[in-house]
């Protein structure tokens, strides 16, 4: 069953994918394990 995303949730989703990234970069900015985690 696919989830819909739309409107907020899919800029949530967004924005968490983006800290995720920067957390696995060698000097990262905001440190965020947990949204690597989630990802």
């Amino acid at each position: 069953m696919p989830i819909k995303l739309d409107g907020v949730m899919e800029t949530l989703l967004i924005t968490l994918y983006v800290r995720a990234k920067d957390a696995m970069r060698t000097n990262p900015v905001i440190h965020d394990k947990k949204a690597i985690e989630i990802i």
